[in-house]
C-alpha cells in the first residue's frame, strides 16, 4: 500500500502513468493505417493529465501532431521545448493572428477576417502561416458550410503568406453505435473533397476522424487521425474493437488527514443531511469540490481504503470529504483512492460519470490545478520527473 513520505507536498495528488499514455497511442497507431498520420489532442491540460509530459510521452510513442484548443496550449508546448505540428483546432480572436504565427502553430479557419489578419501577421513577420479550413458537416459548432466552402477556399487562394496545407471536419455521432448520421457526414466531407480535386486544388492533409470513428469506421482516417480520449485510456465508444487495450492512465488519491469515532445521531457535513444510525468511524480526507471532486458525488460517491469501498457520506466540501468506515480501523495518513484501483477494487471514470450524469472526459478534466499530478513510469524517467515521495510500505 503506497503511502506519503515526508516532503513538501500536498496529501491529495492524482498519479498519471506515462507508460500507459504510451501503451495507449502505440495500441492506437496499430489499428491506423500505414499512410494515416496520428495526431495526438492534449487540449485541457491533456484531459488533465498534463499537456506537456502527455504530448512528449505520445511523440516519443509515434504520434506525429498535436492537437489543441486555444493559442495559449500551443504556445505553452512550444514554450516547453516541443518542435512537431500543432493544430489549434477553436477559433481564436482576431488579435491573437500575431502569436500563432509567431509560435508557428497551424490554425483553424472558418471565418475570412481571421484569414486576413493571419496574411498580414505572416506578412509583418516575413513568414507563411499555416493553415486547416475547418468545414461544419453536421456538427454545428465551428466551419464553413458546405455550399459556402468551395468560394471560400478559392478567396483564402488569394491572400498572400497564407498555406492552405489542410481541410478537416468534426463528427457528431461517430461514438453512438447507430453510425447513419456519421456516414452521412463523411459523405459530405468526401464531396467537397472531390469537388477541390476537379479544380486541381491541391490541399494535403485530410482529417476527420476522431478516435471512435478511426476504430469504427476505418474508411475515414483519411491523411490523419485526432486521438484524444483514449491516449488516457478511456473509452472513446461503446463499439470500440477490444483489441485495443486500453489502459487508464489517472489515478487520484489522498491520505487521511482525520479519523473519529463518532455516537449514533451525529450529523455529517454541511446542512446535516446524513446522520448516523450507529457508532461509526468517520475519516475525513482533504480533497473537495475545488479540486475538481465534484459536490454532485455527495451521498452517492465512494473511496477505496484498504482495498475496500466505503461511502461518502454528508455533503461534499470545498476541501474536504468524510467516509463512513464502520468499525475499521483507520490511521492518519493512510492512503485513500477516489479514481483507480486499490487491491482488487477499482473505480473507474466511467462509473463516476454515471454517477453525475455526464462523460468520463469530464471527470478527468475536472481535477485542478491544486492538485499535483506526480509522473510514473519508465517513461516518467526518461522525462526527468521522480516519484521518490511516494515510498511503497
Amino acid at each position: 500500500m503506497a503511502a506519503l513520505s515526508e516532503g513538501p507536498h500536498r496529501p491529495t495528488w492524482a498519479e498519471v502513468d506515462l507508460d500507459r499514455i504510451s501503451h495507449n497511442v502505440k495500441g492506437i497507431r496499430e489499428h491506423l493505417s500505414p499512410d494515416t498520420g496520428l495526431m495526438v489532442v492534449v487540449k485541457a491540460n491533456g484531459y488533465g493529465h498534463g499537456a506537456v509530459p502527455v504530448a512528449k510521452a505520445a511523440l516519443h510513442s509515434g504520434a506525429q501532431w498535436l492537437g489543441v484548443a486555444i493559442v495559449e496550449e500551443g504556445i505553452n508546448l512550444r514554450q516547453a521545448g516541443i518542435e512537431a505540428p500543432i493544430l489549434i483546432l477553436g477559433v481564436p480572436p482576431i488579435w491573437q493572428a500575431s502569436l500563432v504565427v509567431e509560435h508557428h502553430l497551424r490554425v483553424a479557419v472558418c471565418t475570412w477576417d481571421f484569414a486576413e489578419a493571419l496574411a498580414r501577421a505572416a506578412e509583418k513577420q516575413n513568414t507563411q502561416a499555416k493553415i486547416h479550413v475547418k468545414l461544419d458537416t453536421g456538427m454545428g459548432r465551428l466551419g464553413i458550410l458546405p455550399e459556402e466552402a468551395m468560394d471560400f477556399i478559392r478567396r483564402l487562394q488569394t491572400l498572400p503568406n497564407l498555406e492552405i496545407e489542410g481541410i478537416f471536419s468534426h463528427f457528431a455521432t461517430a461514438d453512438e453505435p447507430d453510425k447513419n448520421y456519421a456516414q452521412e457526414q463523411f459523405r459530405t466531407f468526401s464531396r467537397i473533397l472531390k469537388q477541390l480535386e476537379a479544380e486541381g486544388i491541391d490541399i494535403p492533409i485530410r482529417h476527420m476522424a476522431n478516435t471512435a470513428a478511426a476504430l469504427t469506421m476505418p474508411e475515414t482516417q483519411l491523411s490523419l487521425v485526432r486521438s484524444g480520449i483514449a491516449v488516457y485510456g478511456l473509452s472513446a465508444a461503446a463499439d470500440q474493437p477490444r483489441t485495443l487495450n486500453l489502459k487508464p492512465c489517472m489515478e487520484l488519491k489522498a491520505a487521511v488527514s482525520y479519523v473519529h469515532r463518532v455516537p449514533a445521531g451525529s450529523g455529517i457535513s454541511y446542512g446535516k443531511r446524513f446522520v448516523t444510525s450507529s457508532a461509526t468511524n468517520i475519516v475525513t480526507l482533504p480533497v473537495g469540490y475545488a479540486d475538481g471532486y465534484s459536490r454532485l458525488f455527495s451521498g452517492k460517491g465512494e473511496v477505496l481504503l484498504k482495498g475496500r469501498r466505503y461511502p461518502i457520506v454528508g455533503n461534499i466540501c470545498m476541501d474536504q470529504c468524510m467516509v463512513d468506515v464502520g468499525d475499521l480501523a483507520v490511521e492518519i495518513g493512510e492512503e485513500a483512492v477516489l479514481l483507480g484501483r486499490q487491491g482488487s477494487e477499482e473505480i473507474t471514470a466511467d462509473e463516476l460519470a454515471e454517477k453525475m450524469g455526464t462523460i468520463n472526459y469530464e471527470i478527468v478534466c475536472m481535477i485542478g490545478s491544486r492538485v499535483p499530478r506526480i509522473y510514473k513510469g519508465e517513461e516518467a524517467k526518461r522525462q526527468g520527473f521522480s516519484a521518490d515521495w511516494l515510498e511503497e510500505n
